[in-house]
């Protein structure tokens, strides 16, 4: 499914080149939105608005939806275990079918937000490789969708803080912070967080009656 990204990749371009280009015909972009349908800003004079919200609201409901439910726990046993999911009499191929329209229907939700939310636009190269961002995300907070709201707050904090501190615009200077810093704390926190799950799970698997389906501490 990764290469349907080319695809979108290349309508995107198509639209905002073609039926949905500015009037004025200089740029490859849409018009601004209406403000009627932008969504209001929590504070004033910043980006923040009430898409943080909507997100967090999310992430509570696909974790209810993963962890609380039959649906959730035959997409974990899927994702565990394909065979011992299609033994167990679990059809594969539907949930896989339901889980991908799922994670398309939250990405298409975060483009919404940040189109009405943040750019109040459409742009050709609207987004620099959120999806990629969002694969590391998840990798950090252990596939845990309460813990992607955290490592999620940490990714965008670390990369606007280091792209702030890099800025000549912002630091007078042309010097500022290198960005390598800051891909060193993600990947000494990454690997912390990753060494801790080996050991609980290692610990588990020694204990009698383990669940092979119990999610980690840290999940």
């Amino acid at each position: 499914t990764i290469m349907l990204n080319y695809l979108a990749i290349i309508l995107t371009s198509y639209l905002v080149t073609g039926p949905l280009m500015e009037e004025r015909g200089l740029s490859p972009q849409s018009d601004r939105f209406p403000s009627e349908v932008l969504l209001p800003n929590l504070l004033s004079g910043t980006r923040l608005n009430i898409g943080i919200l909507i997100a967090i609201a999310v992430a509570i409901l696909s974790w209810y939806l993963i962890t609380q439910t039959g649906r959730g726990f035959a997409w974990r046993m899927i994702g565990a275990n394909a065979d011992t999911a299609r033994y167990a009499g679990t059809n594969v191929k539907k949930n896989i079918v339901m889980s991908i329209c799922y994670s398309g229907a939250l990405a298409g939700l975060a483009g919404s937000i940040e189109l009405l939310g943040v750019t109040k636009r459409l742009f050709q190269s609207i987004s620099p490789g959120y999806g990629f961002e969002g694969i590391a995300v998840a990798l950090l907070a252990n596939n845990n969708p309460l813990y992607t709201v955290f490592s999620g707050f940490l990714f965008g904090g670390s990369a606007d803080a280091g792209w702030t501190a890099y800025s000549p615009l912002a630091r007078g200077t042309g010097v500022g912070m290198d960005l390598w810093i800051i891909a060193v704390i993600m990947l000494g926190i990454s690997s912390t967080i990753g060494a801790a799950n080996f050991l609980v799970t290692m610990f588990r698997m020694r204990a009698p009656g383990m669940n092979l389906f119990r999610m980690p501490i840290f999940v």
